[in-house]
């Protein structure tokens, strides 16, 4: 039922681009199985966006003792970098060399998110655009183009205009997809 209630949650948070329908079901799915990271990340996520940072901190600082999984780490960095800068550096650390592990590993499941940490906190923009090229060559759904171009407008990259025509012009649409094309017209003009 847990799973259940995060994939609902992925589903109006990421295809739908409606956060607000979301949250009740990431908070399900922690209720249920307390150690859920993933769904943890996502709540943290949206904890953030409703300015409730201190508590997305505290959940995602809750998360490290027991998982391997990268991305609390990373995105427990990305929220320290002002005011926490030496702890943030030591989860990013930690973060990129789990992420270098998983990419070595399995490179094809961990693509997308390898390409949103390196974009982000891990700072490697070159690193960022060549997995999430690698994650849509792999994959022409809406979340590979929202990666690709989110990555591309945070690398600055050349590609972005091209990434955007390509998508706008994709089947595989979705609102969040389609509200990033749109958001990204103007400077693509």
């Amino acid at each position: 039922l847990a799973w259940i209630a995060f994939q609902r949650g992925v589903m109006w948070a990421e295809m739908a681009d409606r956060p607000d329908l979301a949250r009740p079901l990431y908070e399900e799915a922690v209720r249920r199985v307390p150690s859920y990271v993933v769904a943890n990340v996502h709540l943290a996520e949206l904890e953030v966006i409703a300015g409730e940072r201190d508590r997305a901190v505290a959940r995602l600082y809750a998360l490290l003792p027991d998982t391997t999984d990268p991305e609390p780490a990373g995105y427990l960095g990305e929220l320290l970098a002002v005011t926490e800068a030496d702890t943030a550096r030591t989860h990013v650390a930690d973060a990129r060399a789990r992420y270098e592990v998983l990419l070595a590993r399995h490179p094809e499941a961990f693509l997308d998110h390898g390409a949103e940490f390196f974009a982000g906190p891990g700072a490697d923009p070159e690193r960022a655009l060549a997995l999430a090229a690698t994650n849509l060559d792999n994959r022409r759904n809406a979340r590979a183009w929202v990666v690709a171009l989110e990555v591309a407008q945070l690398a600055e990259s050349e590609r972005l205009c091209t990434l955007r025509d390509e998508a706008a012009a994709n089947p595989a649409q979705s609102a969040v997809l389609r509200h990033l094309v749109d958001s990204l017209a103007d400077a693509c003009e």
